[in-house]
Parts: C-alpha cells; sequence; structure tokens
C-alpha cells in the first residue's frame, strides 16, 4: 500500500483497491484492539493538526476508559491561513481517511465516529461522503457509524474543543476541559463521555501502519 496521496486522485473505490486500499479494518481486527494501538505507538504517529502529541498514548487513554460511551471525531475544519493539506488528502485519498477513522473507532472501541468540516469545503464533503458511502457498501468500515458534520466558517471551529460543540449543535466556542475528560453528549452531573480528536492527515496514515507495519511506517 502506497502512501497517503497518490500520483493520481482515485476516482472510485475500485481504484483504492486496486492500489492495495481496503484492508485496513481487516487488519485491525486480526490484530485486536491492544494490538492496533500498540501498532501506533510503535509507529511513532503523532498528530499532524499542529500539537503533535503521540496518537498511540492518546488512543489508548481513550481505549482504557470505563465509559460505556466514547467516540471517535476527525477534525478536517482546516482553517490556518494559507492551509490546504487536509483538503488535498481528502479530494485525492478520502477512502485512507475514512478507514483511518473506522481503525481508531475500533481501537477505542467507540460508539459512533464524526468527521467535523467546514460546511463551504463542498467538494470535500461530497467526497467523503460518496466515499464512505462506497466503502460501507463494501463491508470495510465495519459497525460503527461516520457521521459527516458540517461546520461554520469560524476560525474556532478548528479548535478541538469547538469542534465538540459544533458536533452538539452548538456554536463553535472552546470548553474548559479537553476531550478526553469532557467529550460528547454529556449530562450535566452525568457520567463522562470522552472523545479522541485526530487530524485529517494523522488518520490517513493509520491504514498503512495497521496493514503493514510500524517499521514500514518509519521508513525500515
Amino acid at each position: 500500500m502506497g502512501r497517503i496521496l497518490p500520483d493520481e486522485p482515485y476516482a472510485d473505490l475500485d481504484a483504492y483497491l486496486a492500489a492495495g486500499g481496503g484492508r485496513a479494518l481487516a487488519a485491525a481486527t486480526r490484530r485486536g484492539r491492544v494490538g492496533v494501538v500498540e501498532v501506533v505507538r510503535a509507529a511513532g504517529l503523532r498528530g499532524r493538526g499542529g500539537a503533535g502529541f503521540p496518537t498511540g498514548i492518546k488512543w489508548a487513554g481513550i481505549a482504557e476508559s470505563r465509559a460505556a460511551d466514547r467516540w471517535m471525531v476527525c477534525n478536517a475544519a482546516e482553517g490556518e491561513p494559507g492551509t490546504f493539506k487536509d483538503r488535498s488528502i481528502i479530494r485525492a485519498n478520502p477512502y485512507a481517511v475514512l478507514e483511518g477513522v473506522a481503525v481508531a473507532a475500533f481501537a477505542t472501541d467507540a460508539t459512533a465516529a464524526y468527521i467535523g468540516i467546514k460546511e463551504k469545503f463542498a467538494g470535500e464533503i461530497d467526497r467523503l461522503t460518496s466515499a464512505r458511502e462506497e466503502l460501507a457498501a463494501a463491508g470495510l468500515l465495519g459497525d460503527v457509524g461516520i457521521e459527516v458534520v458540517p461546520g461554520p466558517d469560524d476560525y474556532l471551529f478548528g479548535e478541538e474543543k469547538a469542534l465538540l460543540e459544533v458536533i452538539e449543535g452548538h456554536d463553535p466556542l472552546p470548553r474548559l476541559h479537553p476531550p478526553y475528560v469532557h467529550g460528547l453528549f454529556e449530562a450535566p452531573g452525568g457520567p463522562s463521555k470522552p472523545a479522541v480528536v485526530n487530524n485529517v492527515e494523522t488518520l490517513a496514515n493509520v491504514p498503512g501502519i495497521v496493514t503493514e507495519g510500524a517499521e514500514w511506517f518509519r521508513g525500515g
């Protein structure tokens, strides 16, 4: 399986499968939840949204939670001036992004998964939605539903806590506590429902790691 940006955008699922894609969830199932977290940790994958936090450690914190409900969230609300890396990935290879979301949801035993993206990114929303339907029809996304959630053009929408607010139907305003403490759809005084939030580029690298291994990703 090649890297996340193909020479030419994948026209459809068949093209992605021909390039070696579509194997991530099966590979994740063989490894098991703990095994997926460990291979991502061993690969040294870090958040590509700016913070650079180790992805495996982030997933492990959610996976080890005792919460009855937990959530997987992809941050596709790219809003830094002049940036286009995440949208270029979605345009060329939405399949890897969605497979990455599905694997992350499996590894963290998530109740559901969401992709937060600016409403004005209409072309990218279409690509994600179409690819999701193709992958789901082929049985390559598993049982966890993945919802694409359009949001406003506000700069703060790209901040992970504000992103969660939008998914809940609120304005994009940051919260006091991080997603692993205050996740999604929590009632006042109710149990914690933590969320793991990863960037588009981070998740697009996950299929290659779980299918090819940590050393492949590290260039060994």
